[in-house]
C-alpha cells in the first residue's frame, strides 16, 4: 500500500495485489485524507492494522509535522492522529521503522530547514505521544533519505546511508 507522492502533489492511495499477475489497484478510504504531500514517510503498525503516515512537503512550500493512520480494518478509513508531547519540527525525507519490541514508531533524520538527524519516538498504543530521544554517544551527521531497518533480536535501529549534498554510505547502530 503506497500513499501520495510525486511527481505532483498526491493524496491518493494504491495496492499492489499480488493475487494473479501482481497489479496495482487504487484504493478509496473514507474519511478526510491528508493533504497532498511527497517526502512523507510511512511504517505499517500490526497490532492496529493501520498504516502511520508522517510529515512531508505539501504544495503550499511547508514541511509538515502532521501524523495520519490509514485504518484497514474494520473498514478502509483516514484518521487524523492528534498526539500528545511537541511534534518533531515539519520535515520531509525522514525515516521511519517500527519498533515491535515497545510497540511504537522510531523517526530518524530528513530534512526541514535544513538536513536533520535528531531522533523521535511516537508511541503507538492507548494515546499515541511524542518524546524526543537524546541517544548517548556521537550521532551520525545529518541527512535525509535514510535507509533503515529495527532488529527486534538486538534490539536497535540500523540506519544505513542518506544524502547531505553528497551520498553517505556509512551505517550506525541506535541501541535501546
Amino acid at each position: 500500500v503506497v500513499f501520495g507522492g510525486h511527481p505532483s502533489f498526491l493524496n491518493d492511495v494504491w495496492e499492489l495485489a499480488y493475487t494473479g499477475p501482481p497489479q496495482w489497484n487504487p484504493l478509496l478510504p473514507g474519511g478526510t485524507p491528508p493533504e497532498p504531500r511527497w517526502g512523507h514517510c510511512a511504517v505499517y503498525d500490526p497490532p492496529r492494522d493501520r498504516m502511520i503516515v508522517f510529515g512531508g512537503f505539501d504544495g503550499s512550500g511547508v514541511n509538515r509535522n502532521d501524523a495520519w493512520a490509514l485504518q484497514f480494518t474494520p473498514s478502509l478509513q483516514w484518521v487524523p492522529l492528534t498526539p500528545t508531547g511537541t511534534p518533531p519540527a515539519g520535515r520531509r525525507d525522514a525515516t521511519p521503522v517500527y519498533d515491535s519490541v515497545r510497540d511504537r514508531l522510531l523517526l530518524f533524520g530528513g530534512y526541514g530547514a535544513d538536513f536533520l538527524n535528531d531522533v523521535w519516538e511516537l508511541s503507538l498504543g492507548g494515546v499515541p505521544q511524542w518524546t524526543r530521544l537524546l541517544p548517548t554517544g556521537g550521532p551520525p551527521e545529518k541527512r535525509n533519505q535514510i535507509t533503515a531497518v529495527y532488529e527486534p533480536m538486538m534490539d536497535r535501529m540500523v540506519v544505513f546511508g542518506g544524502w547531505d549534498n553528497a551520498l553517505l554510505p556509512d551505517t550506525w547502530f541506535l541501541g535501546f
